[in-house]
């Protein structure tokens, strides 16, 4: 089906096409809820993003081959599904929805990479997900998650985690177990204690902690060593106007930041 091309009405099951492998409509006006796609076994790509699809989400539990399921900037609701019948999924773009409810750990994905869950009205506390070892983006901001910020040590190949613009209480976790990763946003959440030291985040180039209740004390914030790609002039005055910003911070000195890039997003769409 094409995309982009103002298609309106509800969507077909394409029950009719047993043998069909990719399935793109996005940026349509499709309305009405998603089938539940039964007759469809080689479907590998499921791409709805971008139109005007409502009702809850199927899980998809007779698709066992499909790899990426993308049905952002839609009027989805309810909760996530387990998608337990779902192997092989590697991508998974829920963001920009109206879904409700506790994050699953999907521990029944073990080959996803890449999951994004912002600007919904999820719930609950933020899962470990020790079964996904493969996750490379966590994309979670924009939600009401409240409790700890888990440490993630079981995802080794994670590149960015975003948790800003939710209700996290904890105190920033140590990072160690990450050294691939490249961005961190935890800004405008409510976390306490003091600003660990994030040194051994040797690759990270995106850094935003504004808008919490965060403690300098007397940690040394030089990341000289950072192998920063990507230079702005003025990096190392807004990190030092961030740290002013914070309580007890204004007496500490940030340096090593001449290169670090704090614009934000980063690009979400890393296919």
């Amino acid at each position: 089906m094409q995309s982009g091309n103002a298609i309106s009405g509800e969507m077909p099951d394409f029950n009719a096409l047993p043998k069909l492998e990719e399935l793109f409509v996005y940026q349509n006006q499709l309305t009405g809820l998603i089938p539940h796609f039964r007759n469809l076994p080689k479907l590998q790509k499921l791409i709805f993003p971008d139109n005007q699809l409502t009702g809850l989400i199927p899980n998809f539990n007779l698709l066992p081959n499909l790899e990426r399921l993308d049905l952002q900037k839609n009027q989805l609701n309810g909760a996530i599904p387990n998608f337990s019948g779902l192997p092989n999924l590697q991508l998974l773009f829920l963001h920009e929805n109206q879904l409700t409810g506790e994050m699953p750990n999907f521990t029944d994905l073990p080959n996803l990479q890449k999951l994004s869950l912002q600007e919904n009205q999820l719930t609950g506390e933020i899962p470990d997900f020790t079964a996904l070892p493969k996750l490379e983006p966590l994309f979670f901001d924009g939600n009401q998650l409240t409790g700890t910020i888990p440490n993630f040590t079981a995802l080794p190949n994670l590149l960015v985690l975003s948790l800003s613009d939710n209700q996290l209480t904890s105190t920033i976790p140590d990072f160690s177990a990450l050294p691939n990763l490249l961005a961190l946003f935890i800004d405008r959440n409510q976390l306490t204690g003091a600003i660990p030291d994030l040194s051994h985040l040797t690759q990270l180039l995106y850094l935003d902690i504004r808008e919490n209740a965060l403690l300098c004390k007397d940690i040394n914030l030089n990341y000289s060593a950072w192998p920063i790609k990507q230079a702005r002039n003025d990096d190392e005055t807004t990190w030092q106007k961030q740290l002013n910003q914070l309580p007890n911070c204004a007496q500490a000195q940030a340096t090593g930041f001449a290169k670090l890039e704090f614009v934000r997003p980063v690009p979400l769409k890393m296919r």
